[in-house]
C-alpha cells in the first residue's frame, strides 16, 4: 500500500507517520511540508503548499493508493487562511482529479464547523447544522464543500473528517491544551496561567486515537463521500481540565480569566457513525493523554 501525507511533518503528520509504522509496517509512506524534520525515513519532498505546483503530474509520480490531507492553517489572517484551506486545496483536489488514479482522498476538517453553543445537552453529528463561527471553521467548511462537490461531480473517492479538539504530547501551545503542556512541564510549583473563561466546555481527543480513526477509516469500503466526527466523547470545562493537570503534575495554579464575563460556548461531538462504521473505540483518557507528555 503506497500512502502520501500532506503536511507529513506537522504535529498531526508526525504522529500519522510513526502510527502507520506501527500499525501498518508494510505500507510505503511519501510526505510534504513545508518544512524538514530530523530522522525523515520515508520518501519526503519539501513543497510549499500555496506555491504553482503541478499536481496532476506530481501525484501521478507517486501513484498514491491513500491520500491523507492533513495541510490546513489555524492561526493567521483571513487572507492567509483562506489561500492555505480552500484555494491551494482546489488547486490540489483539481490535480487529483486530473491525475486520474484509483486513490482514495481524506481530508481532516474540524469540529470547528458546528461552531460553539451556549447551550448543549448532547454530542452533535454529522448531519446536525453547521454554524461555523471562527475564520478557520468557516475555511474547514469550504474545504468540505468543494471535497464533495468533487465526489458527486467527478466520482472522486472522498472521505472527509471533523475532529474534536487535541490533547496529547506535541500540541501547539496557540491551543489550550498546548499551552497548558507547556506551563505545567514548568520547574516552578506554582504556575501563573491565563485563559478566557473558566466554564467554556470542549470535546477532546488524544492524537493517537485520532491517527487510529484516520487509518481505519482509509481501509473501509463503501463510505465514499461520507463526513465522520472524530471524538472520544470526553467534553471538559477549562477549569476541570486545569484541575486534572494540577492532580497529575501535583502543581497548583494561579488563574486570570480574561473574558469570564460572557456566556460560557461549548463543543461536543459524537462519534457513534465511527463507532459503527470501523468498530472504532477510543483507547486514550483525558488522563492517559496529559501523562503522555511525559514520554
Amino acid at each position: 500500500m503506497r500512502v502520501l501525507i500532506s503536511g507529513s511533518t506537522g504535529f498531526l503528520g508526525q504522529n500519522l507517520v510513526s502510527h502507520i509504522k506501527s500499525m501498518r509496517p508494510d505500507w510505503e509512506i511519501n510526505g510534504f511540508d513545508l518544512n524538514a524534520i530530523e530522522g525523515i525515513d520515508y520518501n519526503f519532498e519539501t513543497l510549499n503548499f500555496n506555491s504553482e505546483i503541478s499536481w496532476k503530474e506530481k501525484i501521478k509520480s507517486i501513484e498514491p493508493d491513500l491520500v491523507f490531507h492533513l495541510i490546513g492553517l489555524f492561526r493567521g489572517t483571513k487572507e492567509e487562511m483562506y489561500a492555505t484551506n480552500v484555494e491551494s486545496f482546489q488547486r490540489f483536489i483539481e490535480g487529483f482529479r486530473d491525475a486520474e488514479i484509483e486513490s482514495r482522498l481524506l481530508i481532516l476538517g474540524s469540529s470547528a464547523q458546528y461552531g460553539t453553543f451556549e447551550e448543549i445537552d448532547k454530542p452533535l453529528r454529522e448531519e446536525d447544522r453547521i454554524n461555523p463561527m471562527s475564520i478557520y471553521g468557516k475555511t474547514k467548511q469550504e474545504q468540505e464543500n468543494l471535497a464533495l462537490n468533487f465526489h458527486e461531480k467527478y466520482g472522486i473517492d472522498v472521505i472527509c473528517t471533523r475532529p474534536a479538539s487535541f490533547i496529547g504530547k506535541g500540541v501547539s501551545n496557540q491551543l489550550l491544551s498546548g499551552y497548558l503542556n507547556d506551563k505545567f512541564y514548568e520547574h516552578e510549583k506554582t504556575l501563573k496561567i491565563e485563559i478566557s473563561h473558566p466554564e467554556d466546555v470542549r470535546d477532546y481527543i488524544d492524537v493517537r486515537d485520532t491517527c487510529s480513526a484516520l487509518i481505519l477509516l482509509q481501509e473501509m469500503t463503501g463510505i465514499e463521500g461520507e463526513v465522520f466526527n472524530i471524538s472520544a466523547n470526553q467534553p471538559i470545562s477549562n477549569i476541570d481540565l486545569i484541575n486534572k493537570y494540577e492532580q497529575i503534575f501535583e502543581k497548583r495554579s494561579i488563574i486570570t480569566y480574561t473574558d469570564s464575563e460572557r456566556a460560557p460556548t461549548k463543543s461536543w461531538i459524537d462519534n457513534t457513525k465511527l463507532a459503527k462504521c470501523c468498530s472504532y473505540q477510543p483507547k486514550y483518557t483525558i488522563e492517559d493523554s496529559i501523562k503522555s507528555i511525559f514520554d
